[in-house]
Protein backbone atom coordinates (compact mmCIF):
# COMPACT_ATOMS: atom_id res chain seq x y z
CA UNK A 1 0.00 0.00 0.00
CA UNK A 2 1.10 3.21 -1.07
CA UNK A 3 -0.01 6.66 -2.34
CA UNK A 4 -0.16 6.64 -6.11
CA UNK A 5 -1.65 4.78 -9.38
CA UNK A 6 -0.73 1.66 -10.65
CA UNK A 7 -2.15 0.96 -14.11
CA UNK A 8 -1.82 -0.71 -16.77
CA UNK A 9 -0.84 -4.71 -15.30
CA UNK A 10 0.94 -6.97 -17.66
CA UNK A 11 1.28 -10.98 -16.73
CA UNK A 12 4.29 -12.42 -17.99
CA UNK A 13 3.79 -15.21 -20.71
CA UNK A 14 5.22 -17.60 -18.54
CA UNK A 15 2.52 -16.24 -15.73
CA UNK A 16 5.60 -15.89 -13.37
CA UNK A 17 5.92 -11.83 -12.93
CA UNK A 18 3.48 -8.66 -13.32
CA UNK A 19 4.67 -5.70 -15.27
CA UNK A 20 2.65 -2.18 -14.83
CA UNK A 21 2.94 1.57 -14.63
CA UNK A 22 3.08 3.71 -11.59
CA UNK A 23 3.86 7.03 -10.19
CA UNK A 24 4.54 5.95 -6.58
CA UNK A 25 7.93 7.24 -6.40
CA UNK A 26 7.34 10.36 -8.67
CA UNK A 27 6.62 9.97 -12.45
CA UNK A 28 5.27 6.89 -14.11
CA UNK A 29 7.72 4.54 -14.78
CA UNK A 30 7.42 0.40 -16.02
CA UNK A 31 7.83 -1.98 -12.86
CA UNK A 32 7.94 -5.57 -12.77
CA UNK A 33 7.12 -7.75 -10.02
CA UNK A 34 7.56 -11.18 -9.46
CA UNK A 35 4.62 -13.13 -8.47
CA UNK A 36 6.43 -15.77 -6.20
CA UNK A 37 5.94 -15.64 -2.13
CA UNK A 38 8.89 -12.59 -0.99
CA UNK A 39 9.50 -11.14 -4.57
CA UNK A 40 10.09 -7.91 -4.61
CA UNK A 41 9.34 -5.05 -7.38
CA UNK A 42 11.90 -3.52 -9.48
CA UNK A 43 12.00 -0.22 -11.94
CA UNK A 44 12.30 -1.05 -15.14
CA UNK A 45 12.49 2.28 -16.04
CA UNK A 46 14.02 5.56 -14.63
CA UNK A 47 13.75 8.08 -16.88
CA UNK A 48 11.00 10.31 -15.78
CA UNK A 49 8.83 10.25 -19.14
CA UNK A 50 5.87 9.00 -18.31
CA UNK A 51 6.24 5.71 -19.21
CA UNK A 52 2.96 3.29 -19.21
CA UNK A 53 1.13 0.59 -20.90
CA UNK A 54 3.69 -2.61 -20.63
CA UNK A 55 3.60 -5.46 -23.00
CA UNK A 56 5.55 -8.59 -22.48
CA UNK A 57 7.49 -10.29 -25.65
CA UNK A 58 6.28 -13.73 -26.41
CA UNK A 59 9.61 -15.43 -24.94
CA UNK A 60 9.50 -13.14 -22.11
CA UNK A 61 12.56 -11.47 -23.07
CA UNK A 62 11.66 -7.67 -23.57
CA UNK A 63 8.97 -5.27 -22.89
CA UNK A 64 7.34 -2.66 -24.79
CA UNK A 65 6.11 0.55 -23.78
CA UNK A 66 4.37 4.13 -24.54
CA UNK A 67 6.64 7.09 -23.66
CA UNK A 68 4.33 9.97 -23.49
CA UNK A 69 7.23 12.53 -23.20
CA UNK A 70 9.96 10.82 -25.54
CA UNK A 71 7.20 9.98 -27.52
CA UNK A 72 6.24 6.65 -29.00
CA UNK A 73 7.19 3.10 -28.64
CA UNK A 74 10.06 1.92 -26.73
CA UNK A 75 11.72 -1.68 -26.18
CA UNK A 76 13.48 -2.72 -23.05
CA UNK A 77 15.12 -6.25 -22.06
CA UNK A 78 12.64 -7.57 -19.30
CA UNK A 79 15.59 -7.73 -16.55
CA UNK A 80 16.65 -3.63 -17.15
CA UNK A 81 18.91 -2.10 -19.44
CA UNK A 82 18.81 0.65 -22.19
CA UNK A 83 15.44 1.05 -24.24
CA UNK A 84 15.25 1.29 -27.89
CA UNK A 85 13.19 3.75 -29.68
CA UNK A 86 11.16 1.67 -32.22
CA UNK A 87 8.14 4.57 -33.36
CA UNK A 88 8.22 8.04 -32.80
CA UNK A 89 4.98 8.49 -32.48
CA UNK A 90 2.18 5.55 -31.16
CA UNK A 91 0.75 4.01 -27.83
CA UNK A 92 -0.67 0.50 -26.22
CA UNK A 93 2.02 -1.44 -28.36
CA UNK A 94 0.62 -5.66 -29.03
CA UNK A 95 3.48 -7.93 -29.92
CA UNK A 96 2.43 -10.68 -32.68
CA UNK A 97 2.34 -14.29 -31.51
CA UNK A 98 5.47 -14.88 -32.91
CA UNK A 99 7.52 -12.16 -31.81
CA UNK A 100 8.13 -10.86 -34.93
CA UNK A 101 5.56 -7.35 -35.08
CA UNK A 102 4.07 -4.95 -33.05
CA UNK A 103 0.79 -2.90 -33.71
CA UNK A 104 -0.09 0.13 -31.92
CA UNK A 105 -2.70 3.17 -32.11
CA UNK A 106 -1.55 6.25 -33.20
CA UNK A 107 -2.81 8.52 -30.62
CA UNK A 108 -2.70 8.23 -27.36
CA UNK A 109 -5.62 8.48 -24.20
CA UNK A 110 -6.66 11.47 -23.70
CA UNK A 111 -6.32 11.43 -20.02
CA UNK A 112 -6.61 8.63 -17.28
CA UNK A 113 -9.90 8.72 -16.47
CA UNK A 114 -12.70 6.43 -16.19
CA UNK A 115 -14.35 7.53 -19.24
CA UNK A 116 -10.92 7.48 -21.25
CA UNK A 117 -12.06 4.28 -22.45
CA UNK A 118 -10.27 4.49 -26.17
CA UNK A 119 -8.22 6.77 -28.38
CA UNK A 120 -10.27 9.36 -30.40
CA UNK A 121 -10.36 10.57 -34.03
CA UNK A 122 -7.94 10.57 -35.70
CA UNK A 123 -5.95 7.77 -34.14
CA UNK A 124 -5.51 4.89 -36.57
CA UNK A 125 -3.84 1.29 -36.44
CA UNK A 126 -0.15 0.95 -37.32
CA UNK A 127 2.10 -2.99 -37.44
CA UNK A 128 5.72 -2.40 -37.40
CA UNK A 129 8.81 -5.03 -37.04
CA UNK A 130 10.03 -5.78 -33.73
CA UNK A 131 13.45 -5.28 -35.30
CA UNK A 132 12.93 -2.11 -36.45
CA UNK A 133 12.07 -0.47 -39.47
CA UNK A 134 9.28 1.73 -40.90
CA UNK A 135 5.45 1.53 -39.54
CA UNK A 136 2.95 1.07 -41.94
CA UNK A 137 -0.94 2.27 -41.41
CA UNK A 138 -2.81 -0.84 -41.42
CA UNK A 139 -6.47 1.33 -41.12
CA UNK A 140 -7.62 4.60 -42.46
CA UNK A 141 -9.25 7.36 -40.85
CA UNK A 142 -12.74 7.41 -40.74
CA UNK A 143 -13.23 3.38 -41.92
CA UNK A 144 -14.36 2.46 -39.43
CA UNK A 145 -15.66 5.60 -37.82
CA UNK A 146 -14.68 7.29 -34.62
CA UNK A 147 -10.33 6.68 -33.08
CA UNK A 148 -8.91 3.15 -34.01
CA UNK A 149 -7.37 1.51 -30.95
CA UNK A 150 -6.62 -1.97 -28.10
CA UNK A 151 -5.24 -3.64 -30.89
CA UNK A 152 -4.88 -7.34 -30.36
CA UNK A 153 -3.49 -9.92 -32.68
CA UNK A 154 -4.94 -12.92 -33.91
CA UNK A 155 -2.84 -16.26 -33.32
CA UNK A 156 -2.05 -17.02 -37.08
CA UNK A 157 -0.91 -13.16 -37.34
CA UNK A 158 -3.41 -12.28 -40.60
CA UNK A 159 -5.72 -10.40 -38.58
CA UNK A 160 -5.73 -7.52 -36.05
CA UNK A 161 -9.02 -6.93 -34.33
CA UNK A 162 -9.80 -3.49 -32.38
CA UNK A 163 -12.02 -0.70 -30.69
CA UNK A 164 -13.51 1.85 -32.97
CA UNK A 165 -14.52 4.23 -30.45
CA UNK A 166 -16.17 7.81 -30.63
CA UNK A 167 -18.81 9.65 -28.18
CA UNK A 168 -21.97 7.74 -28.13
CA UNK A 169 -20.62 4.49 -30.05
CA UNK A 170 -17.57 1.46 -29.38
CA UNK A 171 -17.72 -1.18 -31.68
CA UNK A 172 -14.62 -3.72 -31.81
CA UNK A 173 -13.72 -4.66 -35.85
CA UNK A 174 -10.95 -6.37 -37.36
CA UNK A 175 -8.75 -5.67 -39.71
CA UNK A 176 -6.56 -8.02 -42.18
CA UNK A 177 -2.37 -7.44 -41.09
CA UNK A 178 -1.33 -5.98 -44.44
CA UNK A 179 -4.71 -3.34 -44.43
CA UNK A 180 -7.97 -3.62 -45.95
CA UNK A 181 -11.03 -6.67 -45.31
CA UNK A 182 -12.69 -4.94 -42.58
CA UNK A 183 -14.88 -6.81 -40.15
CA UNK A 184 -17.50 -5.12 -38.08
CA UNK A 185 -17.47 -7.92 -35.02
CA UNK A 186 -20.08 -5.74 -32.60
CA UNK A 187 -23.24 -3.61 -33.24
CA UNK A 188 -25.50 -1.77 -30.79
CA UNK A 189 -24.29 -2.31 -27.40
CA UNK A 190 -20.71 -0.45 -26.11
CA UNK A 191 -18.01 -2.87 -26.40
CA UNK A 192 -14.15 -2.06 -25.58
CA UNK A 193 -10.35 -3.65 -24.99
CA UNK A 194 -10.95 -6.84 -27.58
CA UNK A 195 -8.19 -9.89 -26.76
CA UNK A 196 -8.07 -12.76 -29.67
CA UNK A 197 -8.45 -16.27 -27.51
CA UNK A 198 -5.85 -18.71 -28.22
CA UNK A 199 -7.51 -20.61 -30.94
CA UNK A 200 -8.76 -17.64 -32.95
CA UNK A 201 -12.17 -18.62 -32.76
CA UNK A 202 -12.71 -15.61 -30.35
CA UNK A 203 -12.50 -12.42 -29.66
CA UNK A 204 -13.22 -11.61 -25.80
CA UNK A 205 -13.95 -7.97 -24.82
CA UNK A 206 -15.17 -5.88 -22.22
CA UNK A 207 -19.35 -4.99 -23.09
CA UNK A 208 -21.81 -2.89 -21.21
CA UNK A 209 -25.07 -4.37 -20.69
CA UNK A 210 -28.40 -2.64 -18.59
CA UNK A 211 -25.55 -0.40 -17.58
CA UNK A 212 -23.39 -2.95 -16.19
CA UNK A 213 -19.88 -3.54 -17.74
CA UNK A 214 -18.55 -7.48 -18.06
CA UNK A 215 -16.72 -10.04 -19.75
CA UNK A 216 -17.50 -11.01 -23.08
CA UNK A 217 -16.81 -13.37 -26.00
CA UNK A 218 -17.44 -12.76 -29.69
CA UNK A 219 -17.39 -16.26 -31.81
CA UNK A 220 -15.72 -15.68 -35.40
CA UNK A 221 -14.18 -18.18 -38.17
CA UNK A 222 -10.82 -18.46 -37.91
CA UNK A 223 -9.92 -18.61 -41.54
CA UNK A 224 -11.85 -14.78 -42.21
CA UNK A 225 -12.28 -13.50 -39.20
CA UNK A 226 -16.20 -12.92 -39.79
CA UNK A 227 -18.00 -12.64 -36.65
CA UNK A 228 -20.14 -16.31 -36.98
CA UNK A 229 -22.82 -15.76 -33.79
CA UNK A 230 -23.64 -12.88 -31.55
CA UNK A 231 -21.47 -11.92 -28.95
CA UNK A 232 -22.49 -13.59 -25.77
CA UNK A 233 -21.89 -12.57 -21.71
CA UNK A 234 -19.53 -14.54 -20.10
CA UNK A 235 -19.86 -13.03 -16.83
CA UNK A 236 -21.38 -10.40 -15.56
CA UNK A 237 -20.67 -7.30 -13.28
Amino acid sequence: AWPGLDIYPALSPDGNSLAYSSDHEGNFEIYVKPLASGGHEFRLTNDGNHNSEPAWSPDGQYIAYHSRNRGGIWIVAALGGSARRLSSFGSKPVWSRDGSMLAFQSESMSDLNGGAYGALPPSTIWTIPASGGQPTRITQVGSPKGGHSSPTWSPDGKRIAFLAYDTGHAEIWSVAAGGGELRRLTTEQLFFDPVYANDGESVYCVGVSRNLFGLWRIPVARSTGEPVGQPVEVQGA
